[in-house]
This record gives C-alpha cells, structure tokens and sequence, in this order.
C-alpha cells in the first residue's frame, strides 16, 4: 500500500499548535490543583482565642484551620488599646469587623502588632508552588508621609544577604511614603537579589481596598482594587519564598525593629500557596466594591 507523503508534515504542524496553545496558557492556570489556604487571617473580635488586647496577650485563631495562630507583640509597658482595637467597619461580608492599627510614628516606638505563634507551620513553608497574599484594608483618612511612610503590613522574619534592609526580614510588604505598596522578597534559594516591586497609589483616605501580591514561578505581580501594577518582575529565579531555618515567623503591622508600625483598619489577610486567579481572590471583584471616587495614580 502506498502511503501518504502528506501524513508527516500535518502531524507535525498538530505538534507545533498544541505547543503554542500550551505555551499561551497562563502559569496560573496550571497551578490552580495546587492552590491551597495556608494561613487565614480574620480580624474580627469572634477569631480571638484568648486573651485580651489590654492584657497584651491576645491569640487570634488562623481561620484556614492549619494552626497558623497570631499573638499579640508589643514593645514596652504601656497601654496598647489606643493602638490596637476592633471595629464593625468591613468592606465586604466575609468578617464580622476588623481591627484598627495605629502605631505612633516612626519617632515613637509605641505601637502593637501580631506574629504567628512559635509552632506555626508556615515558618517553614517555601511556597514553591506560587503564592497569593490578599489584604483587605482601609488608609486612614489622615495618612500623612511622616507619620505614615513606610509603614509595615506583613513581613517575614530572618536574614537574607539578598534583602538589604535588614529590618525588612526575608519579605516585605509596606506602604511607601507616596502610599504604594512596596513588596521585597528572597527567593526559596535564596541566591537572586530582584530588587523592589511596587504596586499603585492608594490615593484615597479612608477608602478600602483589595491588594493582592501574586507569584506563580516566574512573574511577581501586584494589584490595587483589580488594577494590576506596571512595575512587576519576570524571571524565573523568583520561585518560592525563603524560609529562614533560624527564623520563618510572620509578623503583621511592625517591623523586626519594632517600629514602622502599621496603621488603618486591616479586615483580613490571606495567604495561599498558588497563584490564585482573579475569580477565587477574597473579593473577586474590589473594582465595584472601592468607595474610592478618585483616580488611582499610575506609576510607571
């Protein structure tokens, strides 16, 4: 039988499709079976285990159920509830309330934070499959740059010799002086130094908003209220997080140094192994949900 002098060269131009068509498939979207809660951070009074604020020794219970708790810090004998308190305000349903953080300032190392307790598993976790950290939270409506500026959100502690700024942990989220998220991280190798990504402007006081940092091993990304930054990070040495094996705790609302505390209202912070597509995030839609009226400056 005669075959067909045809038959190689379709089959080899099925081949060189389906390459294409995986190859346009976001990394994302391969992750998604890996996508996975590790730590659920609610900041409602009903998510405290024991213990008080004015005690200073409060335990927040970690929601996603895999003990990844958060006790109370603080940096002096002092009374800490003008700096730390519940409050009904939410910008979505998915909490009860939120707590209000108000360190006082730079100059000031009064304040009070949180960090995962001493047998947190996440102090160990690498992230290796991608990552997704959401926080949902209101600017105060009196944000200045010398009070504010710099002020810390979440950090990881430890030491990297590819983090310059040694109060700043293995990774940082902070709100810069121009109220753009700033996101420092070591790689799970750490040998890449990627220097800063930065997200968008939060223009708006006491306006809330949805910030999500997304990895899935090869782009950092960060978005405000849906709008994704310009200033993000490909390469594929960014894969996974460091986890310092003589450190690994998070800690939200002070830096290791104990100032640059942070301030506003936090309702949740989320953090997932994955990168999380825009329909699973906490509020799959912050565009429609932001009270802001103003435009949000785009920095390039």
């Amino acid at each position: 039988m005669r075959k067909s002098t045809h038959s190689l060269p379709v089959i080899l131009a099925l081949v060189i499709i389906l390459g294409l068509v995986l190859a346009s498939v976001p990394a994302q979207a391969l992750d998604e079976a890996n996508v996975t809660v590790v730590a659920d951070w609610r900041f409602d009074q009903s998510s405290v285990i024991s213990g008080s604020i004015s005690g200073m020794d409060m335990i927040l219970k970690d929601s996603s159920g895999n003990g990844n708790d958060l006790q109370m810090r603080t940096y002096g004998a002092y009374d800490v509830t003008p700096y730390m308190y519940f409050s009904d305000e939410t910008m979505y349903g998915g909490t009860a309330g939120s707590i209000v953080i108000g360190g006082a300032g730079p100059s000031d190392r009064r304040g009070a934070g949180l960090i995962t307790v001493d047998d947190a598993p996440i102090k160990t976790e690498t992230f290796r499959n991608g990552y997704t950290m959401e926080f949902v939270y209101q600017l105060p409506s009196d944000y200045t740059a010398p009070l504010d500026g710099w002020m810390t959100f979440l950090q990881r502690e430890g030491t990297s010799n590819y983090i310059n700024e040694r109060n700043k942990g293995t990774m940082s989220v902070c709100l810069s002086n121009c109220k753009e998220i700033q996101f420092k991280v070591a790689n799970e190798a750490n040998n890449y130094n990627m220097g800063d990504i930065w997200g968008l402007s939060m223009d708006k006081g006491g306006t809330w908003y949805h910030i999500a940092i997304t990895s899935d091993g090869e782009w950092l990304r960060t978005y405000v209220n849906g709008c994704m930054a310009f200033r993000n990070h490909q390469n594929t040495r960014t894969v996974g997080m460091y986890a310092d094996p003589a450190a690994g705790a998070f800690r939200l609302f002070s830096n290791i140094a104990g100032t640059q505390f942070g301030r506003g209202k936090f309702q949740q912070i989320r953090i997932s192994s994955g990168c999380l597509a825009k329909e699973d995030w906490l509020i799959p839609n912050p565009e429609d949900l932001s009270t802001n009226t103003a435009p949000m400056t785009i920095l390039i």
